[in-house]
């Protein structure tokens, strides 16, 4: 599922796979070749977050950029 959050939308390359649970939401970029698995969260509301080429998100996995204090 992507999921648009303040006027940002995941971006996915056209070679990725992304499982039907997992949730990408915000300011998400997903490089060539790369797959988030089922039920993994990719949640960008206070930054980004970049899954580079020919990475795997595993199942479940959840991932937050830090917020600089």
């Amino acid at each position: 599922m992507l999921i648009e959050h303040e006027g940002r939308r995941p971006q996915v390359a056209d070679s990725a796979y992304v499982a039907p649970t997992a949730v990408l939401c915000g300011d998400v970029r997903v490089g060539a070749d790369s797959r988030i698995l089922f039920g993994a969260v990719l949640t960008a509301e206070t930054g980004t977050i970049a899954v580079g080429e020919r990475c795997i998100v595993m199942e479940n996995a959840l991932l937050r950029p830090r917020v600089a204090a």
